[in-house]
């Protein structure tokens, strides 16, 4: 066997996430297969590291597979699988391995970034990368919340049901910085691994806290009642984006 890891970049607004779920839908893996299949004329495996929701954005998605031959040099691959796929997905780099590596397992922590547009008016350019909240936040509430999440905690009251069955809810999140670029506000979380939409529940959790719709004192409660209801919103999917895995 031959065995691959590619790096893939792709813009999730036509895709209902990562996962390929039936051919009515599409999806980010299905459109990835479908290139590797006219490739090998047969149906390959991946493995991710991320199983990003519908609309959510990838910078870095690691993505490995295995064929039992190629005809195919690296760079020839790399070139025909950038042919065969959509203009909003790329594959950045590609690489032989070794032996076969699974990403969604072999991997130390994930960095996302979500986007916040604070303006009056919504940038058009915008639009399927930023969550639109036109009216003020306390940044100094979100850096405050912010900083109580760090550490190593039970996240179980920022996943949503539908969660897979988790052998452990207990992440250690390393650092959440808030960016203030012009009317955009850029929260950059890193974590040892996420819980099902919980980088979503962190981020609308956090705006409620800084337009003051719930106190502060909502993370603390969060994170020892461990119960979904008592927190903000799950900001939309269209605002994050995956920006690096490390392995």
């Amino acid at each position: 066997m031959i065995h691959y890891m590619l790096t893939l970049s792709y813009d999730g607004t036509a895709y209902y996430g990562w996962q390929h779920n039936s051919s009515t839908f599409p999806s980010i893996e299905g459109e990835l297969q479908s290139a590797l299949q006219k490739v090998y004329q047969k149906n390959i495996s991946l493995d991710a590291a991320s199983r990003t929701d519908r609309g959510v954005h990838a910078e870095e998605q690691l993505v490995a597979f295995s064929v039992p031959f190629s005809k195919k040099t690296t760079g020839q691959l790399h070139l025909s699988l950038n042919q065969l796929l959509p203009n909003d997905i790329r594959v950045l780099s590609l690489e032989e391995t070794t032996t076969r590596v699974y990403p969604s397992i072999d991997n130390t922590e994930k960095e996302y970034e979500y986007v916040i547009d604070t303006a009056s008016y919504h940038n058009p350019f915008m639009r399927h990368r930023a969550w639109h909240v036109p009216k003020p936040l306390s940044r100094e509430k979100m850096e405050r919340a912010a900083q109580l999440l760090i550490g190593t905690h039970d996240f179980a009251g920022f996943t949503n049901e539908g969660a897979p069955k988790y052998t452990s809810t207990i992440r250690t999140m390393n650092y959440i910085d808030s960016i203030l670029d012009g009317s955009f506000i850029r929260l950059r979380m890193c974590a040892d691994a996420f819980l099902f939409r919980m980088a979503r529940n962190i981020v609308g959790t956090l705006v409620d806290i800084g337009s003051g719709k719930i106190p502060l004192e909502t993370i603390p409660l969060l994170l020892n009642s461990k119960q979904r209801p008592l927190g903000g919103v799950t900001a939309p999917a269209h605002g994050l984006v995956l920006k690096r895995i490390k392995r």
